[in-house]
């Protein structure tokens, strides 16, 4: 259904996920469907620019969508960094208790990825990146 070969900058992201909500839109996906891949792509997809690729020219982001029964299918690579210990991180809610000043301005990314996908699977072959996840359909956001 979507096959796109992004850029790994911060506006071609951007571009990218208009795009794709707008063919998840014309696919006939409800607004809850569309926003939470939306989050999760963009979680992914902003994790590769600002970390993968950090301190080298942007590269490619490889995503593939496709629809498959009540979920959507989603494979993401790269040829940036690994992630550490070549293994997805575990997603642990960041603790919000302290003085408002004290509290994180990140930390929150894949808490949510882990929160709206299913089947979340990384692998490092041949010095890239596959990310794949199902977001089912008709979940609550």
């Amino acid at each position: 259904m979507v096959q796109m070969d992004i850029l790994g900058d911060p506006a071609a992201v951007s571009d990218a996920l208009a795009g794709i909500s707008t063919r998840l839109c014309r696919a006939g996906l409800t607004a809850d469907d569309v926003e939470n891949a939306r989050i999760v792509l963009a979680e992914v997809m902003n994790n590769i620019v600002e970390h993968a690729y950090a301190d080298n020219t942007p590269g490619r982001i490889l995503v593939g969508i496709a629809i498959s029964g009540n979920s959507l299918q989603c494979a993401i690579k790269d040829t940036g960094r690994a992630l550490p210990n070549e293994s997805i991180p575990p997603g642990n809610p960041t603790v919000l208790d302290g003085p408002l000043e004290d509290l994180p301005e990140g930390g929150f990314g894949w808490f949510l990825i882990h929160s709206l996908t299913t089947d979340l699977q990384y692998r490092r072959t041949l010095q890239q990146n596959h990310l794949s996840f199902s977001i089912r359909l008709g979940a609550a956001p």
